[in-house]
C-alpha cells in the first residue's frame, strides 16, 4: 500500500491468501512543517527531521525509534506515517536515522544497545531545548527492537516523559 497525507490505501493479504482493500483517511487538524536537524554525540552525527504542527503553542514531542535492521527516516513507510499522523494531531515528531543509516554516521551493528539508547537520550535532551516543544512532554514511540532501546533510554534519563512500544520484544 501507500501512505500519503494521512491516508493509507492498499491491500491486506492474510497468511491464508485472502485479500481485502484498505482505504483509510485520518482527519488532519494541523498543517505541518518539516525541519532538518543534526545531533552530535561522541563523534557520531545523527541526521533527523522534525515534523511539527503549525501552532503558536508549545507542543508535546515524540521521538520515533527504529526496529532492527537497516532503515532510515526516509525509506520506512511506518516512520513517515507516524511523523505525518501525529504532527497533524498536535505532536512534534522527530524521525531520525540510526547510526550508519541515511544521514547518520557510525554503524549500529558495531555498538550495543546502551550507546544507541544514549543517542536517543541526547536527542531528547536537545529536542527539549527546541522552541515550541513542551520539554515536560517529550517521549518515545518504539517499534520492534526499538522497544529495548526505548526502555534503556528511559532508564538513563528523567527527561523522557513516556514510552509507547509497538510490537516490541518482551524478553531480555
Amino acid at each position: 500500500g501507500q501512505i500519503a497525507s494521512c491516508r493509507l490505501q492498499g491491500q491486506v493479504v492474510r497468511a491464508d491468501g485472502a485479500t481485502a482493500k484498505v482505504d483509510w483517511s485520518a482527519f488532519a487538524r494541523f498543517d505541518v512543517t518539516r525541519e532538518e536537524m543534526t545531533f552530535e554525540r561522541d563523534g557520531i552525527t545523527i541526521g533527523a527531521t522534525l515534523v511539527r504542527p503549525v501552532a503558536n503553542l508549545a507542543v508535546p514531542a515524540v521521538v520515533v525509534l527504529h526496529g532492527g535492521g537497516d532503515s532510515s527516516r526516509a525509506d520506512s513507510p511506518p516512520y513517515v506515517f507516524w511523523g505525518d499522523y501525529l504532527a497533524r494531531r498536535g505532536f512534534a515528531v522527530l524521525l531520525y536515522d540510526k547510526r550508519g543509516n541515511g544521514a547518520s554516521s557510525g554503524d549500529w551493528r558495531s555498538v550495543g544497545f546502551d550507546p544507541r539508547a544514549d543517542d536517543v537520550v541526547s536527542i531528547v535532551e536537545a529536542l527539549s531545548q527546541h522552541p515550541g516543544i513542551d520539554s515536560s512532554r517529550v517521549g518515545l514511540l518504539a517499534v520492534s527492537q526499538g522497544g529495548w532501546i526505548s526502555a534503556l533510554a528511559a532508564s538513563h534519563s528523567t527527561s523522557i516523559a513516556f514510552v509507547v512500544n509497538i510490537s516490541s520484544p518482551a524478553v531480555p
